[in-house]
């Protein structure tokens, strides 16, 4: 799986205080009381369609919004990361990995691409936490000034057209121009698929001729590998389609999010790696406390971290607790190594696990983690 590393970017990795996201909950019952959150109304976001940066780029400089969209699991978090240089946005094996959009900025001497990663398309969505999936998605197409429309070498014709068309319905009526990333084409070197896959699948040609027939109205397909970070040709072509610009972030800027919000997608990444069948879409995960301590004077400095795993059922948290609690304490262990190694910092974390009954459907309890109406 991808995971944020640390030092990524000087405004992503800000000095942790008490300020930094919810208050402080003084006890388990207090935080659920004051719905600790990761809420996207909390955070402050920069004025989009303003320049944030006193800094001139050279002639010609190209910036503009661009809008990632496209099937669960083909690829579209590993290519934003591959895009942004740096591993934003989580990543496992598993379908409906990203929930939130999440923005990342990439800054070159030619151009400023501002990426909206978004939760793949569900057409048809099964629950109140999948509609709200794609109310980001959505927001994403219509905002776009370029649209990144991802697909992979597996999705057959009918499947490409199906997701492409529903992403075309949202298009706003000036029609910004859709780029289209076939992703996984690494796999398609010899010896990499079995031969029923091979068969199936067909050349780069055949893959390529699929897209274009499924597509009609894109500006350009870019064969990619996300996974190794073969973009440069697809930044080139969405950077083709942005308009002459300034900067619209300051060119140090990388992220929309808070450190906690990072915190609780590696955690829940986790979930999604250790534990199989519904639990991990069952599962939501909330930072209560995100705090900077020593143990004594002079110590080096560690980071305090309480963190709530939301179940639906009660089934659910015993799956999660685990005999004797190894179940709890293994996710504990790989979840904490992963955040010490994005922040660059010791980390004491404590997990616990809360039944919030049908969650997924609750209005109040889905606004108050962060997913828009």
């Amino acid at each position: 799986m991808g995971l944020p590393v640390g030092g990524t970017k000087a405004v992503l990795i800000e000095r942790i205080c008490d300020a930094d996201g919810a208050p402080e909950a003084e006890t388990a019952d207090a935080a659920d009381a004051d719905a600790a959150a990761i809420d996207d109304d909390g955070i402050e976001h920069p004025a989009e369609l303003e320049a944030t940066a006193t800094l001139k780029p050279k002639p010609g400089f190209r910036a503009g919004f661009v809008g990632v969209v496209g099937s669960p699991n083909v690829g579209k978090s590993t290519i934003t990361n591959a895009l942004l240089g740096e591993n934003l946005c989580v990543t496992t094996s598993k379908a409906q990995t990203t929930r939130h959009r999440i923005l990342g900025v990439v800054t070159s001497e030619s151009h400023q691409l501002i990426l909206s990663d978004t939760p793949g398309i569900l057409e048809r969505p099964a629950y109140e936490l999948q509609e709200r999936m794609m109310v980001a998605a959505r927001a994403a197409t219509r905002d776009a000034e370029c649209v990144l429309f991802v697909t992979d070498i597996f999705q057959d014709e009918a499947e490409i057209r199906d997701a492409y068309e529903w992403m075309a319905e949202l298009l706003p009526a000036q029609r910004p121009p859709v780029v289209v990333a076939l992703n996984k084409v690494d796999l398609l070197q010899d010896g990499k698929l079995g031969e029923r896959a091979e068969q199936r699948v067909g050349s780069l040609a055949a893959c390529l001729e699929r897209v274009a027939a499924a597509c009609p109205s894109a500006v350009e397909v870019v064969p990619v590998s996300g996974l190794e970070q073969e973009v440069d040709d697809l930044a080139r072509a969405l950077a083709a389609q942005l308009p002459e610009s300034d900067y619209l972030y300051d060119p140090e800027y990388f992220t929309d999010r808070p450190q906690r919000f990072f915190v609780s997608e590696i955690i829940r990444a986790q979930i999604l790696e250790q534990f199989s069948k519904e639990i991990p879409y069952s599962c939501e995960v909330r930072v209560d406390r995100f705090k900077e301590k020593t143990t004594h004077k002079g110590a080096k400095p560690y980071i305090a971290i309480d963190a709530v795993v939301m179940v639906s059922r009660d089934s659910q948290k015993g799956i999660l607790i685990g005999t004797h609690g190894r179940g709890i304490r293994d996710l504990g262990t790989a979840a904490r190594e992963r955040i010490e190694e994005f922040l660059g910092a010791k980390v004491h974390l404590a997990l616990r696990v809360k039944v919030a009954k049908d969650w997924r459907s609750d209005d109040l309890k889905l606004r108050q983690l962060g997913y828009p109406s």
